[in-house]
């Protein structure tokens, strides 16, 4: 068995600043010490070490038990975080920019941007369900010590439970930190069809769209980095190295001056990233980089074991391997009439499903 050598993972560590609150967890029921009542907060912030919808007995009476108090030390002890998934839609934030979902009909565009080559989706319409597997892992931003503050109002004129509500406040020069890494295997190949369930286009491609796709990405890749040797390539039958299986999968095989592209395109996203948001913002400070050919995570056991610039290959862990065009079309007719079974069985089930429920409907007593 071939040993995969070569760049693994892009790892990295993040310090930001910012002041009050960035990210909110929704509504929770707050209980307010001087008035002796519980009152609904729709401005809760993610916290770590404490759960917000637990249930809390009030101080003042013991058969209240709807939410938390405000005295709560817990809260006060509290960690502030920003969630990953609210710094991935931030970093994506350009390159998603209008997309609201993507579909079968826009999924080729998709693939031909940070969107789709990075930040991942779900297709889901017309019954299917093919993915866009992120190769990009991130931890929530956390603050230890956001000095929060909570205090209650009420909102003018009005001394009802309805109109009181809840805000916080927080220290100046807040610090986070959070981490991520980059997978070169899970960026390398897109699969482009589903011969191992996991095709992030369609049930089946053609050799005519799948070149057509690559040709796409490779004037994607070039347009936005200026280097003429990034290319995806259309490959019938890429098989993930080490596997006792030579059955691949038809799909774009990105070379290693397109995953520098992706990589170095990603890492200035992060390293320039500033949300504003609610009544509080986060800014990146700093991001450490470890282009990483060991185990991942090195640089948080050994940050001077870290490589913070690109001085090898990015590990290959797919190759192309023979499939004549005639054997390639037989396997997506097989795999076309595969899917039209699925289809066929899922809508006898639903009609099935649909003609119990009309019956049993039928059969209950009218009254």
């Amino acid at each position: 068995m071939t040993k995969i050598t070569g760049i693994r993972s892009v790892d990295f560590q993040v310090v930001a600043s910012g002041e009050g609150v960035v990210n909110h967890n929704g509504s929770a029921s707050v209980f307010n010490p001087a008035a002796g009542k519980y009152v609904d907060n729709h401005l809760f912030p993610k916290l770590r070490g404490v759960d917000p919808m637990r249930k809390a007995v009030s101080p003042t009476d013991s058969e209240k038990t709807k939410g938390l108090s405000l005295a709560d030390p817990e809260l006060s002890n509290a960690a502030l975080i920003v969630s990953a998934n609210c710094v991935r839609s931030h970093i994506f934030k350009t390159a998603s920019f209008g997309v609201t979902d993507v579909t079968r009909d826009t999924v080729g565009d998709a693939l031909a941007s940070l969107h789709g080559l990075m930040r991942g989706y779900l297709v889901t319409d017309s019954g299917a369900s093919f993915a866009r597997k992120s190769p990009l892992h991130l931890t929530d931003f956390e603050c230890i010590k956001p000095g929060l503050r909570y205090n209650q109002a009420s909102k003018a004129g009005g001394r009802s439970e309805t109109s009181i509500f809840s805000f916080f406040a927080t220290d100046k020069d807040l610090h986070y930190e959070g981490k991520g890494s980059i997978s070169i295997e899970d960026l390398q190949f897109i699969p482009l069809e589903n011969t191992h369930g996991r095709s992030s286009f369609s049930e089946v491609v053609s050799e005519e769209t799948g070149e057509l796709l690559a040709a796409h990405d490779t004037q994607y890749l070039q347009d936005i980095s200026g280097n003429i040797d990034a290319a995806a390539t259309f490959v019938l039958n890429a098989v993930r190295r080490g596997t006792f299986s030579p059955k691949g999968e038809a799909g774009l095989l990105l070379n290693d001056a397109a995953l520098d592209v992706l990589v170095t395109e990603t890492l200035d996203l992060i390293k320039g990233l500033y949300i504003r948001q609610s009544k509080g913002y986060l800014r990146v400070e700093s991001v450490a980089v470890d282009y990483n050919d060991g185990q991942a995570f090195r640089i948080l056991r050994d940050p001077l074991a870290a490589v913070p610039l690109k001085t090898q290959a990015y590990a290959q862990y797919y190759t192309a391997n023979a499939l004549s065009t005639i054997d390639f079309k037989a396997k997506m007719d097989e795999l076309a009439a595969k899917s039209k079974d699925q289809a066929s069985a899922k809508k006898k089930e639903k009609e099935k499903k649909a003609v119990a429920k009309t019956k049993k409907a039928e059969e209950l007593p009218v009254s």
